[in-house]
């Protein structure tokens, strides 16, 4: 049991969490309550909460490839993505792919990630889950469709039409 609670209180240390300060509840005189980052007047304190900083989160390139989190977070609201961006966020950014090009070589494994949805088709090409490059074609035109009869066609039955 001891060798279980040191582990566990192990665990807990090696979670690197930084907090930004303590927030305070306070009553004012009048009943109205605030939320302040300096203590309460003596008695008036109704609770006091630690708040978690996110700046060191947001300056981590953990999942995101070559970009923060910060950056990345941002182009995926713009619905953008950039090479140096991960797969996951290239998938949060544009949703998932119409379709995914695998290609295995002996070093490593690389994707095509196609989006027909535009009219540029883009292809993402992603290697190791980081984009490396970016390709836009031209969408290729609908194809008509047959219709159900030839209609009527005018020919002399000869050939070529000469005129004299």
């Amino acid at each position: 049991m001891k060798q279980l609670l040191i582990v566990a209180v192990a665990v807990f240390m090696a979670i690197p969490v930084s907090y930004a300060g303590i927030t305070y509840k306070c009553e004012s005189p009048s009943g109205s309550i605030s939320w302040q980052d300096s203590p309460c007047e003596s008695g008036k304190e109704l609770s006091r909460k630690r708040m978690r900083d996110y700046s060191r989160e947001n300056a981590s390139k953990k999942g995101h490839g070559e970009l923060t989190a910060t950056q990345a977070n941002q182009l995926i609201r713009l619905k953008k993505i950039k090479i140096g961006m991960s797969k996951k966020d290239v998938i949060k950014s544009w949703g998932v792919p119409s379709k995914t090009l695998v290609s295995m070589t002996a070093q490593e494994r690389s994707e095509r990630l196609v989006y027909y949805n535009y009219s540029e088709v883009p292809v993402v090409m992603v290697a190791r889950g980081v984009v490396t490059a970016i390709n836009y074609s031209k969408a290729k035109p609908k194809s008509a469709k047959p219709s159900k009869s030839l209609g009527t066609v005018n020919s002399s039955g000869y050939g070529q039409y000469n005129k004299q």
